[in-house]
């Protein structure tokens, strides 16, 4: 994984194309990996890093942090990745993730506001209540209503018992 840590994130490859993209779910094997009680897939202080670095790009500077993580962020150009429709929505099931990996390696404020920002959208803001979709864009708009992913939202149930079990 050395070739991919930049110092601040892990990039999304080696091509050079991506260099500048912050990608929300790039540290999804951890998520993963820690819910499954397998050690750390990379150094401890490069998780930890890297997800305050989506936390700052991917939450809180997408409208400021109340419509959940952007899949991409383009730092250059500090705005949402465009270069694909993807890269620019709100994946559901990837930001509770999110928000769960932040809880289980104890950025708990961050998990908690990042999942607030979802909880606002579904429930208040777009209004799409026991239709949680898999995405929506920057208006709002969602994609695939009912989608399974979302259900992530049980994995920040599970990494918060296991901090007060520990």
């Amino acid at each position: 994984y050395g070739t991919l840590w930049n110092g601040e994130f892990f990039r999304y490859d080696t091509s050079g194309k991506y260099d500048d993209i912050v990608m929300a779910d790039q540290l999804a094997g951890q998520w993963y990996a820690r819910a499954s009680g397998l050690p750390p897939i990379a150094e401890p202080e490069h998780i930890k890093e890297a997800l305050e670095t989506v936390y700052k790009y991917n939450v809180t500077k997408f409208h400021k942090g109340e419509r959940g993580a952007v899949n991409g962020y383009n730092k250059t150009l500090n705005s949402p990745d465009y270069s694909y429709m993807q890269s620019s929505e709100v994946w559901t099931g990837t930001t509770f993730a999110l928000a769960a990996n932040l809880l289980q390696e104890g950025l708990e404020v961050e998990a908690w506001q990042t999942a607030r920002s979802l909880y606002d959208c579904i429930y208040q803001k777009f209004e799409y209540w026991y239709q949680t979709p898999e995405a929506w864009d920057e208006q709002g708009r969602y994609r695939s209503f009912a989608y399974m992913r979302p259900l992530a939202i049980w994995s920040i149930q599970w990494a918060y018992s296991q901090r007060k079990q520990n």
